[in-house]
């Protein structure tokens, strides 16, 4: 049964099939630490997330088709931005951007309160 939980990665980079991969091990890690067990990773048609697909033993990656992308996921990411605007928004000073991934990791904190 999906949890609707949700980790965020500051990826430090372009988006390479390395530097996914990357993130995609901290979240696992993450994920297994706490004793869940993941069956499937659904992903956009990105080049970098379709490299993942037999990475993970046990993990299925299912890609969706190309124009196409992972309902779920655009929709937290929608509420995620719209919560980051809106606390850049509220704060009496501009935030730099060497900040911005704060107020990422932030906004997904309260996501999950």
């Amino acid at each position: 049964m999906p949890l609707s939980f949700g980790i965020v990665t500051w990826m430090q980079g372009k988006r390479t099939a390395a530097n996914v991969k990357r993130c995609m091990d901290q979240h696992m890690r993450v994920i297994r630490s706490r004793n869940f067990s993941v069956d499937t990773i659904f992903v956009d048609s990105e080049k970098g997330l379709e490299k993942l697909k037999g990475v993970y033993d046990g993990v299925h990656v299912d890609v969706c088709g190309a124009d196409q992308h992972v309902p779920v996921a655009e929709s937290r990411i929608k509420v995620i931005k719209n919560s980051v605007r809106a606390v850049l928004a509220s704060l009496p000073w501009r935030l730099p951007r060497s900040k911005l991934p704060h107020a990422v990791f932030y906004a997904n904190t309260q996501y999950h309160q």
